[in-house]
């Protein structure tokens, strides 16, 4: 496979190294004249021409091969003078050094024009691309990240209006709109799921080592796939656009909740890397009761309470190949880790307002965290290419233990039962990418991609005890033996592979009217290609006590549950079965699931007058879904099949007015849907300590309608300030409610025929004081934003209980509620103080950040058993980053606060806790070096 990637790559670079020239070289750096700071994203170019380049974190710029000649050369940068030298000489195999230093003007916001590739981890310069770009974008850059001490990108998203995440889950609600109303894309490229249950990948995946920027498109247009309601998130990955360099990096840091613990216990068998592998038993060989064969022990296993260590390097280097083209290289690799501990309360409380289950106790995580990519960019005069491989494992294994009433175990008030839950999970992804982008000629633009992506999750060895009685003096733990699955083991695994292209090609037409645009129209067709096959497979082994009264200590359980005890028959275990094609039946459940999308569009682009401008498109795409389930719900008894092939016709509109130099009003509106997903649709029951979450296959795509409205300033250089309007429709809303007669059993199905969510969006950027000198860097700064939003969605239960066949019973009483997920109020603010001096080779960078998450509805209840709902929550960061010429030092103190995240049941009655624990603080300190 490696052999096969390196020969497409060289493949790719022989054809494309290609003619000689006699060329000079020329570079510089671009500064603030008063203040010496650099200038992040400047554009230089050749007086008359697009030829140029803009200026790299560093503020240093390099331009393409020039042949020999004199020149007028330009630099510009947003609300400085520009600034024109002539007689500018290039020699051939000689480097020219250019230096600018630039001063502020009030006036020049739209002057700049970016006309080549640049570093988009620089705050300014995105700004700079979401004041010019046609559609409304919000982008967040690696210099963003890392001065608020985000380490992956789904805190960085969640730093962004409107989005947040929900705790104890990877998944983000974007306006009020879950999971499956999302999408996520890698370099613009699809990126699969690694949760069998979730639509889009773990963000927290995504270290901020492999993270250039991180675009977010909450307006649709017609190059995005159509499946979206909420927002489009691109991660970019990072790619070497300066000086070579090295660094390695070394952090420790330790959870708060682990200060006062004198023992840590996790699962007996993953190793600390999180690279563990537990191979199934010999099923066959259990059912002729031959072998007990299980690898991993019952028993919990004392690991040590140590800080977490974290480790990365990172680098990169340019090739010259010939005088016209280069290969520049990127490579980053890091491992980091973490424990906590937390003492944890989960409650069933049914409609009476009486806690069935009542469980206390504490839970133990261990998780880690290990990814690496390496980016190879091959340029030369109007050609880049593209090759990204990242590799990302991440594992996660918990204990949990919790003790107190179970009401189908133990209905004695005086003796608590117990659960013991260990569950292990792990996550490997594969994303290798090609990409290209070409010039044709001067009005002319190609650009393609293509990625095959690998996805593998395990769940290896889960273990599960329920004791209808529990001694805590002695430790001894009577086992249930009232139904087969109290006491078990359990495995699961699923892969996906997919491939995936994306093609467009772009015309100019026409005189600018402006000096910063260059074309008065543009046309944009193009292809996207998105096939995947997924399997998924479990298998459960419940582990039947047959005889009463058994007695165990509760950590050696292996003294019961073992191969002579099975021998001799003290237990059994059943393996439950399911039929497949034939009804033959098989152990353990299944699905298969493929997706094919194939899509064309159409955009146009048309500058109106100088300050109206009018985007759009069209797109079609033809979606064809199967699912085979084999699962021991199916009616039938054996596999059944579900598919759809629709074909949508999707248009969108986007108008942007500059009715300033320095702000824009934008109008958007779109059709779009929203599948259900692959995991949503098996009749499959999964399920958590004290809950139930099936699948539903009569679920039904859903039609949303968007729209929004914008006004955004940019007063100057490093400020912004936005409000956004914005509403959405939807028939056929998806939503989680709880199953009328049960408790804490849960199901998404279309819970009524239209629901609609609207609100306002609030974000400013501005540099509070300002005590900056010829000599230093002084400032204080701010970032905020806000959200404000309201939703509601109709809730039918006859609708539900006719379309699912009668299989999912609701009773509703009510006919209105929120959306699922929807949080009413979202707020971020940070506030930092920021320092450069010694000619910017030393800094420092001090940053609170704040957020808060209003209540957001979890799940929609019945009857008198009310909705469950997420309470408030409030969190604060402090984060301290320096770096002394080549020496850096990083500190920072996550959720500060430590506040309770709850779950409350809102009965008739009166609110119940249902669910609490606390994530503690975590301190952290890192090191690096830059060779």
């Amino acid at each position: 496979m490696k052999k096969q990637v390196l020969g497409i790559v060289i493949l790719c670079l022989v054809s494309l190294t290609q003619g000689f020239a006699q060329t000079g070289i020329l570079k510089g750096k671009i500064t603030d004249r008063k203040t010496g700071e650099e200038l992040i994203g400047a554009a230089i170019v050749i007086e008359g021409t697009t030829t140029g380049t803009t200026t790299d974190f560093m503020g240093d710029y390099t331009m393409p091969p020039l042949e020999p000649g004199t020149y007028t050369i330009r630099c510009q940068y947003i609300s400085y003078e520009a600034q024109v030298k002539e007689g500018v000489v290039i020699k051939d195999g000689e480097e020219t050094v250019l230096d600018f230093l630039m001063g502020e003007s009030e006036l020049d916001i739209a002057e700049v024009q970016v006309v080549a590739k640049a570093n988009r981890e620089s705050e300014n310069f995105l700004m700079l691309e979401q004041k010019k770009a046609a559609i409304a974008v919000e982008s967040i850059g690696a210099a963003q990240l890392s001065a608020q001490g985000v380490g992956d990108a789904a805190a960085a998203v969640t730093k962004v209006s409107g989005i947040v995440k929900q705790e104890g889950s990877q998944s983000l609600n974007v306006r009020g709109l879950g999971d499956r109303y999302n999408t996520t894309t890698y370099n613009g490229l699809p990126l699969p799921s690694n949760n069998s249950e979730l639509k889009n990948i773990d963000l927290g995946l995504f270290s901020t080592d492999v993270i250039s920027h991180i675009n977010i498109e909450k307006t649709y247009s017609v190059p995005l796939y159509g499946d979206f309601g909420g927002a489009n998130i691109n991660i970019v990955s990072k790619r070497l656009t300066g000086d070579s360099f090295l660094t390695l990096s070394v952090k420790g840091s330790q959870n708060s909740s682990l200060f006062d613990l004198d023992n840590f216990y996790l699962n007996d068998g993953p190793s600390k890397t999180g690279f563990s592998t537990t191979d199934l038993p010999d099923i066959d060989a259990i059912k002729n009761k031959e072998a007990y064969g299980f690898e991993k022990s019952w028993n919990p296993v004392e690991s040590s309470v140590v800080p977490a260590i974290g480790l990365g390097i990172s680098g990169g280097k340019s090739f010259k190949i010939n005088e016209v083209s280069k290969l520049n290289t990127f490579f980053t690799f890091s491992f980091d880790n973490d424990r906590t501990y937390t003492e944890k309360i989960e409650r069933v409380v049914n409609a009476g307002g009486n806690a069935w289950d009542d469980l206390e106790g504490d839970e133990y995580n261990y998780s880690t965290q290990t990814s690496g990519m390496i980016n190879l960019n091959y340029s030369r005069p109007n050609t880049e290419i593209y090759f990204n491989s990242l590799l990302l494992n991440s594992s996660e294994q918990e204990l949990t233990t919790m003790a107190g009433h179970i009401r189908d175990v133990n209905d004695d008030p005086n003796v608590p039962g117990l659960k013991r839950r260990g569950d292990f999970q792990r996550n490997f992804v594969l994303v290798n990418q090609l990409l290209g982008e070409h010039k044709l000629n001067e009005t002319t633009n190609l650009d393609w991609g293509v990625a095959y992506n690998y996805v593998w999750n395990s769940v290896p060895d889960r273990i599960e005890n329920t004791y209808l009685f529990y001694y805590e003096d002695t430790n001894l733990g009577e086992l249930d033996t009232e139904a087969v699955g109290r006491n078990y083991r359990y495995a699961q695994e699923f892969d996906d592979n997919e491939i995936a292209a994306n093609l467009s090609i772009s015309k100019q037409f026409g005189e600018a009217l402006t000096d910063d645009a260059d074309y008065r129209s543009k046309v944009t067709a193009g292809y996207s290609g998105r096939m995947k096959v997924r399997n998924f497979e479990n298998y459960q082994f419940n582990h039947q006590v047959l005889g009463a009264g058994t007695m165990v200590n509760i950590d050696e359980v292996d003294n019961f549950f073992n191969e002579q005890n099975f021998i001799d028959g003290l237990f059994r275990i059943d393996t439950p079965t399911a039929g497949d094609e034939n009804g033959e039946q098989k152990y353990g459940e299944s699905y298969e699931g493929k997706v094919n999308i194939h899509s064309g569009f159409l955009m146009y682009e048309y500058n109106v007058s100088p300050k109206f401008l009018v985007l759009a498109g069209v797109r079609a795409e033809s979606v064809f879904q199967e699912m085979k389930t084999r699962s021991r719900q199916n009616i039938s008894g054996r596999t059944e099949t579900i598919d759809f092939n629709e074909f949508k016709v999707l248009p969108s509109l986007s108008m942007k007015y500059a009715a300033t130099q320095k702000s824009n009003f934008r109008f958007a509106a779109s059709q779009t849907y929203t599948l259900p997903q692959l995991q949503e649709m098996p009749f499959i029951a999964f399920a958590g300590l004290t809950d139930v979450i099936w699948g539903n296959p009569w679920l039904k795509p859903s039609t949303v309608y968007n729209a929004d409205l914008k006004w955004e300033f940019f007063p100057k250089n490093g400020e912004a300030l936005s409000a956004t309007v914005f509403g959405k429709y939807i028939n056929e809303p998806i939503n989680k409610f709880t199953i009328a007669g049960t408790f804490n059993e849960f199901v998404n199905a279309n819970t009524g025929d239209a629901a609609h969510v609207y609100g306002i969006e609030i974000d400013a950027k501005k540099d509070l004081i300002n005590f900056s000198t010829d000599e230093q860097i002084r400032k204080v700064y701010a970032t905020g934003n806000i959200t404000l939003m309201a939703s509601e969605t109709d809730i039918d239960a006859d609708k539900i209980r006719t379309e699912t066949n009668y299989n999912f019973n609701a009773n509703f009483n009510k006919e209105t509620s929120e959306l699922q997920g929807a949080a009413p109020l979202l707020a971020n603010v940070t506030i930092g103080y920021k320092k450069k001096w010694d000619e910017n080779n030393k800094t420092i960078n001090v940053a609170g950040v704040y957020n808060y998450t209003s209540e957001r509805l979890y799940s929609i209840g019945h009857s008198n058993m009310g909705d469950q709902v997420d309470q408030a929550v409030n969190t604060f960061d402090f984060i301290v980053k320096t770096n002394f010429n080549r020496f850096g030092v990083d500190f920072s103190a996550k959720n500060l606060l430590n506040p309770n995240i709850e779950r409350i049941q809102e009965n008739m009655d009166g609110d119940h806790l249902v669910r609490q624990y606390k994530l503690g603080t975590t301190f952290s300190l890192s090191l690096k070096y830059n060779f």
